[in-house]
């Protein structure tokens, strides 16, 4: 699962877009007990663009 996070991030760090089922699987990702830190900070980052309008939550 951190190689298709980590590669689902890096599709959506390009793209500057994220759809709204990959948005509920980085949330679902970031409740895990067990997340490696890396992968946590990667997608703590997508949500700051998110929040701050660098990435596009799509349909």
């Amino acid at each position: 699962m951190n190689i298709d996070t980590l590669t689902l991030a890096a599709q959506i760090l390009s793209s500057r877009s994220v759809s709204s089922s990959e948005h509920q699987m980085l949330s679902d990702v970031l409740v895990q007990a067990e997340i490696d830190e890396s992968i946590r900070r990667v997608v703590q980052r997508i949500f700051y663009g998110i929040r701050h309008g660098m990435v596009q939550v799509t349909n």
